[in-house]
């Protein structure tokens, strides 16, 4: 039992650190990728490891011990209570599972319904655009902003949200958040997903266009637009707006094929862990649920 916890926490501890040294300098692709990866990695060891100490504490209580122990003699001790380790993780679990489902209950309210036009144009004198996620999702521009953007700059501000829906965003960007509800050290991980994601649009967009000027420039005036990005969705001025303009005023980005590949080679290696350490708990897993020889 004890090696199932130390393999889980490693492995929680070793994703956690490797989402947070993933480079903003990566490809805005790959870094995304990684960085969700490592950060459901390092959520999916510690729960894990949550699992596995309340279960043991579980299983050492007077009327659960005895079952366990008659079906493979795995149990040693037999407690009255429940030990305050074993009740710190039950704590852990049932704050985790509240707090994801809270997050998820979010997530499924804000998204754009089956027959919402893809472009809405809300009249409004606050200058905003954002894209909802949905099937297959809806870009939301109010006319503020649309008259305050000459028309290249218009066509750029739609292709970057389009490239939002069509590269499904949002996934990454929930997936990170339910790892956040998890393990709350991973907080910081929101706003560099949100900067991938951004800059992967900003891309995406400058290769519709064949202008990463002209989308840096789209950007900047829409960032003085709108100085503070709203929260309702993935919104054109999120994430570092300065970072944005100089990287798209630099050269595209180049592909870093070892450093992509190697923290892609750790996070698989962190999940496989926190699956290999089900191995040590076999047992008693089968025996918990009364499979006996």
């Amino acid at each position: 039992m004890l090696s199932a916890v130390l393999t889980a926490g490693a492995a929680a501890i070793g994703a956690a650190v490797g989402a947070y040294v993933v480079p903003r300098r990566l490809r805005p692709a790959a870094a995304t990728r990684l960085t969700t990866l490592l950060a459901v990695a390092a959520a999916l060891a510690f729960m894990w490891m949550l699992v596995v100490i309340a279960g043991t504490a579980l299983a050492e209580v007077h009327g659960v011990a005895e079952r366990v122990t008659w079906c493979s003699g795995y149990v040693a001790a037999h407690r009255e209570s429940i030990t305050p380790l074993g009740l710190l993780a039950l704590g852990g679990l049932a704050g985790a599972t509240v707090s994801t489902t809270l997050v998820r209950r979010r997530q499924r309210a804000f998204r754009a319904r089956p027959h919402d036009r893809e472009l809405a144009v809300v009249t409004s004198d606050e200058p905003s655009a954002f894209a909802l996620p949905g099937r297959p999702g809806q870009i939301v521009v109010t006319t503020a902003m649309l008259h305050s953007l000459d028309p290249a700059e218009r066509r750029v501000l739609l292709a970057h949200e389009h490239a939002h829906l069509a590269l499904r965003h949002h996934r990454y960007l929930r997936m990170t958040q339910l790892a956040i509800a998890v393990l709350p050290v991973l907080r910081p991980m929101q706003a560099r997903i949100r900067y991938a994601t951004e800059r992967w649009a900003d891309e995406e967009a400058a290769r519709v266009v064949g202008d990463r000027a002209l989308v840096a420039r789209a950007i900047a005036r829409a960032a003085l637009l709108q100085p503070t990005a709203g929260t309702r969705g993935m919104a054109f001025t999120e994430g570092d707006v300065a970072a944005r303009v100089r990287a798209m005023l630099g050269d595209p980005p180049v592909r870093s094929l070892r450093i992509e590949a190697s923290l892609g080679a750790a996070g698989i290696g962190f999940l496989a862990a926190t699956i290999g350490s089900a191995l040590f708990v076999h047992h008693w897993l089968t025996a918990l649920l009364g499979y006996c020889d």
